[in-house]
């Protein structure tokens, strides 16, 4: 397939460059474009805000599907006149509980989209009632994140952002007898797969509710994967506490992880069905083979309703006028737009919106009430 692929490419554990890296691996024609500059020479490098119908008319080849794939680096990329594009469009958003705001108004704009959590997928779903809102995890690279058969010399291990929040629960965990290993620098590809082969069990917390890649990429190195029991629910569609990963509260993680270290046979035995399981099911190139297999319907009658009524314009204007992208101007432009085909459509979506502001609000505050230790 010749495929469109516009994103924040940057080299790493970003969903951009695994994406790239994965679709190319599988012998399909990609054509990146990103904002940042970077290593790879036959990268066309675009504004943030690109006119996706000039892009797409600006190849010398039609692509068969545009796909954009959020990768949070640090700037904004938003496409501009998607929902104009001749050709199937896809999007695969990944910071689902960061970001659900924009998200849900976002994704409309495509023929399919594709959150990383369930919990969010599920909620859009009820708001919206979107048909074209498809579950589709993060997972793991084969060479990246396998078992470098290193010596396993690290107890608990941790790779990921490390906060102050974090480090005061690390040293929590060690005033309980559990001395939490993590990275003190960045570290990418096979660095990463190379530190969880060093690792007997690999610590998972979240700052939010997400499944995020290190859930799959410990299993897949065949450390075993004690994870944060409260969590998206998703993980559960595909872990089974026990037999394929351990689960804690928090306040009960010493004591969790003490019980797995004391019984090597039992750790390892659930360790090696997690990354079974991983290997078998949750790598990247089985998350690009159902993605491809999903957008086989080409331009969906959805979006073409989108694109000549008043939805598509308010959902674009607002994503514009989200903190994470500040286009006050295009999203006034938008608004403008959407109540002069049907202002009061425009005025009962954007009564909807706030109410579902208040809701995640409140949601928000309730997480912050609980017992979190970030």
């Amino acid at each position: 397939m010749n495929i469109l692929l516009l994103t924040n490419y940057k080299r790493g554990g970003h969903l951009g460059f695994i994406t790239h890296r994965t679709l190319t691996r599988m012998g399909h024609a990609v054509t990146l474009a990103t904002p940042l500059a970077c290593d790879l020479p036959e990268a066309l490098i675009v504004p943030e805000d690109v006119d996706a119908v000039a892009l797409v008319n600006s190849l010398p080849v039609k692509p068969d599907l545009l796909l954009w794939v959020e990768s949070s680096v640090g700037n904004r990329f938003l496409p501009r006149r998607v929902l104009e594009v001749d050709i199937p469009t896809a999007c695969w958003l990944g910071d689902n509980y960061l970001n659900h705001r924009w998200h849900k108004e976002y994704c409309a704009l495509y023929d399919y989209a594709f959150y990383a959590q369930l919990g969010r997928m599920e909620l859009a779903r009820r708001i919206h009632g979107y048909s074209h809102l498809h579950w589709l995890p993060w997972g793991a690279d084969e060479e990246f994140h396998r078992d470098f058969h290193r010596e396993r010399d690290i107890d608990v291990g941790y790779v990921g952002s490390i906060i102050k929040d974090k480090i005061r629960f690390f040293q929590k965990m060690e005033e309980g007898g559990i001395p939490v290993a993590f990275n003190k620098t960045f570290l990418s590809g096979e660095q990463v797969g190379e530190y969880y082969s060093r690792c007997k069990i690999v610590y998972n917390i979240c700052a939010r509710f997400d499944m995020n890649p290190r859930t799959f990429e410990a299993c897949c190195a065949g450390a075993l994967l004690v994870h944060q029991r409260v969590i998206d629910e998703g993980f559960y569609r595909i872990f089974t506490p026990g037999e394929n990963c351990g689960v804690h509260d928090f306040d009960d993680a010493p004591d969790v992880i003490r019980k797995w270290l004391a019984d090597p046979e039992a750790r390892g035995r659930a360790a090696a069905a997690g990354q079974k399981l991983v290997l078998e099911k949750h790598l990247y190139r089985h998350r690009m083979e159902e993605l491809l297999d999903t957008v086989k319907g080409g331009v969906t009658g959805r979006r073409r309703a989108e694109a000549s009524g008043y939805h598509g314009h308010l959902r674009a204007a607002l994503t514009f006028q989200h903190p994470h992208f500040r286009l006050r101007k295009e999203a006034a432009r938008e608004f403008k737009a959407a109540f002069a085909v049907n202002f009061s459509g425009s005025a009962l979506y954007l009564l909807k919106y706030a109410f579902w502001r208040i809701v995640e609000k409140l949601e928000k505050l309730k997480w912050e009430m609980e017992k979190r230790p970030v």
